[in-house]
């Protein structure tokens, strides 16, 4: 009779058990993909909040006497999912870093002035100050070494406006530029010679197209050990 008695709630307790590892089973990792979003519209704009939007080159630093920062425009509102990750890849192309100092040291922002890049040109200081002066989101170090194209990871700051799931600008400023003793107006900057190519501003985004946390397979492990020891409690 004793076995009968144990044998009896062993069978009840593996069929309880049979649920929680099922649950464990059923917890899959989230699928997440990836792809380029190239820029809809990439330029600079001058110390005066001059641009001219139909110039694709995005010069970053002082030339002579006036300072330029660019900006990098993407639409998000094609993205399905939630982006989880961000990295902006740049194209330098040769000759376009110049400097009397041996680095220079570029800066990544959020915008938050609202402006027409449909129009033929730019007139706004205050879109000019935000290009340097936003959200800091990333920055990078460069030298006449740097070559071919830069990366720079960006910051959740970032992630959290592009998931907004509308037009995003990013502003690049050269943050590091000093004067030269001897004149005041020497010139450092990069992306010299920039936008001699079609959409040369490329954002690698991860999306998880569900947008919701998925448990890691330990956490569902622990919860799958939990909910065993509460039935056991149970039983007794």
């Amino acid at each position: 009779m004793k076995w009968s008695v144990i044998s009896d709630f062993t069978m009840k307790l593996n069929k309880n058990l049979i649920i929680p590892f099922l649950a464990l089973t059923s917890v899959a990792s989230a699928q997440v993909y990836s792809y380029g979003l190239n820029s809809s519209s990439n330029g600079w704009v001058d110390d005066s909040g001059y641009g001219d939007t139909s110039n694709p080159n995005y010069i970053a630093g002082k030339y002579s006497s006036t300072e330029y920062r660019n900006y990098f425009n993407f639409d998000f509102s094609g993205v399905i999912g939630s982006i989880t990750d961000a990295t902006i890849t740049i194209d330098t192309p040769s000759g376009s870093f110049n400097s009397v100092d041996s680095n220079e040291v570029f800066a990544l922002s959020l915008v938050d002035t609202t402006i027409d890049f449909d129009a033929p040109s730019i007139s706004s200081l205050d879109f000019f100050n935000d290009l340097g002066d936003g959200s800091f989101i990333g920055s990078t170090i460069m030298s006449n070494s740097t070559g071919g194209s830069i990366s720079i990871q960006l910051s959740q700051a970032f992630i959290d406006r592009a998931n907004q799931n509308g037009f995003v600008t990013i502003g690049g400023a050269n943050i590091s530029i000093g004067s030269d003793p001897g004149t005041g107006t020497d010139s450092e900057y990069m992306f010299g010679s920039s936008g001699l190519t079609s959409n040369p501003v490329t954002l690698n985004i991860t999306v998880d197209p569900d947008g919701d946390a998925v448990p890691e397979p330990s956490s569902a492990l622990f919860l799958s050990f939990a909910s065993i020891s509460l039935i056991i409690r149970r039983k007794r």
